[in-house]
């Protein structure tokens, strides 16, 4: 959810629904964020925090770009597609971390 357009949106004097209704878009997108860097983490553990958050914003704001994107009737951004790309970067971050904890362990 953008943020400054919700706030906006708020401070343009709109009724108490359009206010409710950012609000909680708002919390539902912290809680995305939350489970899926929680599902990140759980199925990529050498990944690490940091990487987890970005990698989970990063992931978001994939998936907002596509619902726009297939708005104006792009279709290669599927899901699908985008759920192996986020796989594929998450491997091969835990991949660099693992190496990186083997290279300081030297």
């Amino acid at each position: 959810m953008d943020n400054f357009r919700c706030r906006a949106t708020v401070g343009r004097g709109s009724d108490e629904r359009c206010q409710n209704g950012c609000e909680r878009g708002l919390e539902i997108g912290q809680e995305s964020l939350e489970n899926l860097r929680s599902a990140l983490l759980r199925d990529y553990p050498d990944l690490g925090e940091s990487p987890a958050n970005e990698l989970a914003a990063m992931t978001l704001s994939q998936l907002d770009g596509s619902f726009v994107a297939a708005m104006a009737g792009e279709t290669a951004l599927t899901p699908r597609v985008l759920s192996d790309a986020v796989h594929t970067l998450a491997k091969s971050m835990s991949a660099n971390a693992s190496i990186a904890d083997v290279r300081r362990a030297r």
